[in-house]
């Protein structure tokens, strides 16, 4: 997974190769941005609408692999309402990837997914009275 903000960083600082130029590993040997470049930005990232990008660049990619986490934290289509509001709260987390029983992505929950309001309009829309 990555952030929007880490993604429009990459754009903004234009970090695209051409396929052509991927080596054997169809990895970019493109400079790392480090940490504090990265959150230069921070609390006022710019918006992915105010990024522009070349037209030569167009046709150009990106290796995300060394800015994602690898790792997310992840629920179930299954999990109880309960775990997952104790997750978010606990972890600190703002988004949270769903996974099927083959563990490819069905959704994601964020933040607002879980306030009160939401939360009685989707039991109101499946014939739930709050």
């Amino acid at each position: 997974m990555i952030l929007r903000h880490q993604l429009v960083k990459l754009l903004k600082e234009r970090l695209f190769i051409a396929e052509g130029q991927l080596d054997e590993h169809g990895t970019a040997k493109l400079p790392l941005l480090d940490f504090n470049t990265m959150l230069e930005d921070y609390p006022r990232y710019p918006d992915v609408h105010d990024i522009t990008i070349a037209d030569g660049d167009l046709g150009k990619i990106m290796d995300l692999t060394p800015y994602m986490n690898p790792c997310p934290y992840t629920v179930s289509a299954l999990s109880p309402v309960p775990y997952v509001f104790n997750l978010f709260r606990t972890m600190g987390l703002r988004h949270l990837p769903v996974l099927d029983s083959m563990g490819q992505i069905v959704g994601i929950i964020t933040r607002h997914n879980l306030t009160h309001s939401f939360m009685e309009k989707k039991l109101e829309a499946h014939g739930f009275a709050s």
